[in-house]
């Protein structure tokens, strides 16, 4: 989408006198590519490193990232990125660990699950 700063301009009354709708500028990928990475990323959270992501009743698709920072010691940078549900996204988060003694598997999902269900609750 374009960006821009403002939804709505409004008069010294609060009355709205114009509303800013939201305008394509471009198109990233094909529907049928991102179809095919939102299914592999909800294999990450059913059945691979994003397990501790998986939310009861909603479908979330995720991947989990680690970088190594500090050769010879299990000290990384973790990720996690997430959206859900899956088949309609209203939440979409990204987590960022840095100095963790793991993976983004056992850091970073566990605190999107929670951020998540927070907010699909809300």
């Amino acid at each position: 989408m374009a960006p821009h700063l403002t939804a709505r301009i409004v008069d010294p009354d609060g009355r709205t006198v114009q509303s800013i709708s939201p305008k394509l500028q471009s198109v990233v990928m094909k529907p049928s590519t991102a179809a095919a990475v939102t299914t592999m990323m909800e294999a990450v959270v059913n059945e691979g490193t994003g397990v501790a992501a998986q939310i009861p009743g909603v479908r979330v698709a995720g991947k989990t990232g680690t970088a190594q920072t500090q050769i010879g010691t299990a000290i990384n940078n973790v990720w996690f990125i997430a959206f859900a549900p899956a088949e309609d996204p209203r939440v979409a988060i990204a987590v960022t660990l840095r100095d963790v003694p793991g993976q983004g598997a056992e850091f970073a999902a566990p605190i999107a699950k929670t951020v998540m269900e927070g907010l699909l609750d809300g």
